[in-house]
């Protein structure tokens, strides 16, 4: 069965559930799930703000670049749950240290939010 999940499209979270009503009959096999489109995340305009070093062990340096003000700082993981949270007040070019090596090897999503409600997102990676 094809379904269309068009009408999701700019959610920022979207959870897809199977259900299965076996009447205690046999398994279930769920195969040839595709998503199409943009699946991922939108990659930042060069000098908005940067993660580095990148693959790192966890200890990793944020660069604010264009981003100033009071800033929230999330690092997500790859299955949507927020791992880290700060507040930030970041001056143009600033820079945070942030030690992250407790989480496990992984991608993960980093955001900054400004004051003014403006997001921004790139990716950190943890070997």
């Amino acid at each position: 069965e094809l379904v269309d999940l068009g009408v999701l499209n700019g959610q920022p979270d979207v959870l897809l559930m199977f259900v299965s009503e076996s009447n205690y009959g046999n398994n279930i096999y769920i195969d040839d799930v595709n998503v199409g489109n943009i699946v991922g995340v939108d990659e930042l305009a060069s000098g908005t703000f940067a993660v580095f070093p990148n693959p790192s062990n966890g200890r990793f340096t944020i660069r604010a670049g264009a981003v100033e003000g009071n800033v929230d700082l999330r690092v997500f993981g790859i299955d949507g749950s927020l791992v880290h949270q700060q507040q930030w007040a970041a001056t143009q070019d600033a820079q945070l240290d942030m030690d992250l090596n407790s989480l496990a090897g992984g991608t993960y999503l980093v955001t900054l939010t400004d004051a003014s409600g403006n997001s921004y997102r790139t990716r950190a990676v943890i070997q």
